[in-house]
């Protein structure tokens, strides 16, 4: 023992073993730390995309739930897209066909489904489904709108080649508004949004949010 304690080079890979433990440990902390404030910018950001769309959608539902909304889908495309998160997609509703536009639709589109999938992953509990499904069905909503546009410019100009009576168009879009079965997607994200209020999903996530 006194040999040990007496010789240098024994004290110096002692010294060496308890530095490399107490970096190990200080840099294992510093990722769990890092790992969760990652994680809570993730919700933040996931949260405020679910308050927008719920928010907008809250504003805008009784004026997308209408019967003759099948003669006209740009309106509550705009409704449904009016903030900095979907902004970028609406002008795909005037050039529905237009390589940029639908570019930038399915771009767009693409990346808030793929933030309702990551919705389950970064939060817990029922309400992580309940809010998936809400951003999920908001989205289907929205690119059934736009394949109704398409059918809608599609009888515009086959109305400009050959005129029709006005209720041979209506009836025309109407079968396509049905085909696509835009009042069951409506319905379905009504119901979901139904249950975002009734379980208090939005209070949930936020507690999940709160560090």
């Amino acid at each position: 023992m006194s040999e040990f304690l007496s010789n240098p080079e024994y004290w110096l890979s002692l010294i060496a073993v308890v530095v490399s433990l107490i970096t190990l440990i200080l840099t294992y902390k510093q990722i769990e730390q890092s790992n969760k404030l990652q994680l809570l910018d993730r919700r933040i950001s996931k949260y405020n995309l679910i308050c927008d769309l719920v928010h907008l959608y809250s504003e805008n539902k009784t004026l997308i739930d209408n019967d003759t909304l099948y003669q006209d889908v740009k309106m509550p495309f705009s409704w449904l897209t009016n903030n900095t998160y979907l902004a970028k997609m609406y002008p795909v509703m005037e050039k529905a066909l237009s390589q940029p536009e639908q570019n930038e639709f399915l771009t767009e589109s693409e990346k808030i489904t793929n933030d309702a999938f990551e919705i389950t992953i970064i939060f817990n509990g029922e309400e992580s489904k309940i809010a998936n499904d809400f951003v999920k069905q908001y989205m289907v909503l929205l690119k059934l709108f736009y394949k109704q546009q398409i059918a809608l410019n599609y009888l515009q100009e086959q109305n400009q080649k050959l005129p029709m009576h006005i209720e041979v168009f209506n009836r025309k879009a109407l079968e396509s508004f049905n085909n696509f079965k835009i009042d069951d997607a409506i319905n379905n994200l009504s119901e979901t949004y139904d249950k975002i209020i009734c379980e208090n999903v939005l209070e949930k996530l936020l507690k999940q949010v709160k560090p």
